[in-house]
């Protein structure tokens, strides 16, 4: 058609630090610091990206493939029930049904049951265990937090916020738990790692 041009590329995904496209000619690809690496495949599904990280399966290819700060892997040979991406970690639900979490470059197990609670935030991956209690992995640790599943859970990089049973206001920060005095909050929100009150 006249005065439609077809786009050099498409994007599939973007990251903090890195983008996922497809060239014209269907090849996969991810800019990551000044460079471009050709990934193995030309169909690629369910592309998600964080800061530094891109995961994603292949259209006839089982496996869940991790680009991570350059380098590519296969993390599973068999494609995953779920996925979900964070700044620099993966959390994904196997085959199997086995719960790990991609970090750093390092794959952890850390079940086999069904979650009632799965959210991944930024550097932070919210879960919950066989017995329903409140967990959140941070920085290559899972931290026990509750014995039951907030109804509300705030979240932004490396902070979280909630109300106990109590209605008591509870913050995790970098791997810490901080109890607030028993108080009537206007409004409360998390803004990047800022709990304004």
């Amino acid at each position: 058609k006249q005065g439609v041009v077809d786009p050099a590329a498409s994007f599939l995904a973007a990251g903090g630090n890195l983008f996922a496209f497809k060239t014209y000619d269907n090849d996969f690809s991810i800019y990551y610091n000044d460079s471009v690496y050709q990934q193995q495949t030309e169909f690629p599904e369910q592309v998600k990206a964080g800061n530094d990280v891109v995961a994603y399966l292949d259209q006839y290819d089982e496996g869940l493939r991790v680009f991570y700060k350059g380098e590519t892997k296969t993390i599973e040979s068999l494609s995953p029930r779920s996925f979900f991406v964070g700044n620099d970690l993966i959390a994904y639900i196997t085959h199997e049904g086995n719960f790990k979490i991609f970090w750093n470059g390092s794959v952890y197990q850390i079940g086999n049951y069904d979650l009632s609670k799965l959210d991944v935030r930024d550097n932070l991956v919210i879960y919950s265990d066989r017995l329903n209690y409140f967990y959140v992995f941070y920085n290559g640790k899972s931290y026990p937090l509750e014995n039951f599943i907030p109804d509300q859970i705030f979240a932004s990089q490396n902070t979280l916020y909630y109300y106990d049973r109590n209605n008591r206001l509870k913050i995790f920060y970098k791997g810490k738990v901080a109890e607030m005095p028993m108080d009537t909050y206007l409004s409360v929100n998390n803004d990047y790692d800022v709990v304004k009150m």
